[in-house]
């Protein structure tokens, strides 16, 4: 079972959301979590140098314009 730690939970901008980052050597993985919405984002990667964040921000944008979310 994937927890998500009630501690970074937090309130940014308009939307809440829970958020857990996580890596082993060469892979990287990103849970964002949006409750009020009952949405959720995950980003697997198979390379260290990926920029989740980034990704991550674009996609969202994109599904909230286009009234995805």
């Amino acid at each position: 079972m994937f927890l998500i730690d009630p501690v970074n939970y937090y309130a940014k901008k308009k939307y809440a959301k829970k958020i857990h980052p996580g890596s082993i050597r060469g892979y990287k993985s990103l849970v964002l979590t949006y409750p009020d919405s009952q949405n959720a984002l995950i980003l697997l990667t198979n390379s260290s140098s990926t920029p989740r964040w980034k990704i991550a921000k674009s996609i969202t944008k994109v599904l909230r314009q286009n009234a995805e979310w």
